[in-house]
């Protein structure tokens, strides 16, 4: 099954229960590509447009693709070593990113905090494929003055529920299935 198409309604899902702008990016040798996106329809919103390619080490769901790409691929990227400072909160040591990956493949999501846009947070989480693969992920993005705590805890809750869910109609099985429980 084609990701964008069953992503496209958890999208859609994700934005109206947000109302803030959902996004899915797939991983590219040149950095995560937009694939789909839901706006928000919010005045004061984050922007995201179909096509767009994003840099690895700056964003929510670049860095959610980075962290499960292939050990090999992953550190042929890190290797490159010169990354872009976007904000005062833009990570561009290799050796922190590696820490912040590490954190990602153990919580299974991300919380960007003003690394790409210094107005603005996402939220995102992978999606895997049938095989195990990483097939992209979904961030929802916000102006930073409107996520606070608790409601970044519940865009936490639902972009997780949705990229596991596009993951299991991708043929990915379950965590408990992966764990070998029953």
């Amino acid at each position: 099954m084609d990701v964008r198409t069953v992503a496209l309604p958890h999208l859609r899902r994700l934005a109206e229960h947000t109302d803030e702008t959902a996004a899915l990016f797939v991983p590219d040798p040149l950095g995560p590509i937009c694939l789909d996106v839901v706006q928000s329809r919010q005045v004061m919103r984050v922007f995201a447009q179909p096509g767009s390619r994003m840099r690895w080490h700056a964003g929510t769901t670049s860095k959610v693709i980075l962290a499960h790409l292939p050990e090999g691929e992953r550190e042929g990227i890190l290797a490159q070593g010169t990354f872009k400072r976007y904000t005062a909160h833009t990570i561009t040591d290799p050796g922190r990113i590696r820490q912040i990956l590490a954190e990602i493949r153990l919580t299974g999501f991300h919380v960007s905090d003003r690394d790409l846009d210094a107005d603005a947070l996402g939220v995102g989480a992978p999606i895997f494929d049938g095989s195990g693969e990483i097939a992209g992920a979904i961030g929802v993005a916000a102006p930073a003055v409107r996520l606070h705590d608790g409601a970044l805890g519940r865009i936490v809750d639902l972009v997780c529920a949705a990229t596991a869910e596009i993951s299991r109609q991708l043929g990915h099985p379950p965590p408990a299935l992966l764990a070998g429980d029953d």
